[in-house]
């Protein structure tokens, strides 16, 4: 908040900033995770 001088962005905001400019990354990062807990058997790929 100290750089946007203390403006808090609403809901619309963040999610509009999320679905934008984090999407990419964070697919990559949810099919990192998912593969991780496959390897550790957490999970089964064959459920998914």
């Amino acid at each position: 908040m100290w750089p946007s001088n203390q403006s808090k962005p609403d809901h619309g905001t963040i999610n509009v900033f999320r679905g934008e400019r984090l999407n990419e990354q964070l697919r990559k990062i949810f099919t990192q995770v998912v593969v991780l807990l496959a390897e550790k058997g957490a999970l089964s790929l064959k459920e998914l």
